[in-house]
């Protein structure tokens, strides 16, 4: 392990966890505690707050002492916990922060809603003289691609913006650490 990442590990803390960030959450979290998670990331200070849930402009106008809101405060233990697991990982903080930028196919989101399952009756099933359809695709046919579905990859950072981003990315993370191919 490179020395460097040796140090950014160290100036992250320990691993955090759940009940340490309730905790922490609670207690209120300054602004002061954004920069070192922020440089760790190699983040711009519009992704940072982009992240946090906050205007560049909020985030600049606070002064090192004063309170996030519990909701920004919370945001940012999270993206601290990540990038504690993410450090665990790569073990370097360049390709922690590339991986962050990287479009990643599990990460896509279809833009259109998908056609919502209808049961079909009981009639309609098992039938031997034609074809059923389940949920508008007719089987024993190949439905054609409708490419208005096909979701573009997004990179982890585009989806921190929610904290269900979050956990997708820490089982990203999990996938990665244990070799499970995604």
């Amino acid at each position: 392990m490179a020395a460097s990442s040796q140090t950014s590990i160290v100036a992250l803390g320990s691993i955090l966890t759940h009940q340490d960030i309730i905790r922490q959450r609670r207690a209120g979290v300054t602004r002061s505690a954004v920069l070192p998670i922020k440089r760790q990331a190699r983040l711009t200070d519009a992704e940072m707050a982009r992240v946090l849930g906050l205007s560049t402009r909020t985030l600049h106008s606070k002064s090192a002492d004063e309170l996030l809101s519990p909701e920004a405060g919370e945001r940012l233990l999270l993206l601290k916990k990540l990038l504690q697991h993410g450090m665990t990982v790569f073990e370097d903080s360049a390709m922690l922060a590339n991986w962050l930028r990287t479009p990643l196919a599990e990460l896509a989101i279809p833009t259109n809603t998908p056609t919502p399952f209808t049961p079909r009756p009981l009639a309609e099933m098992g039938q031997l003289d034609r074809p059923y359809r389940l949920a508008g695709i007719q089987v024993g046919n190949f439905p054609q691609l409708d490419l208005g579905e096909v979701a573009a990859p997004q990179s982890p950072l585009d989806v921190l913006d929610t904290i269900s981003g979050f956990e997708l990315v820490d089982q990203v993370l999990g996938r990665i650490e244990w070799g499970i191919y995604s």
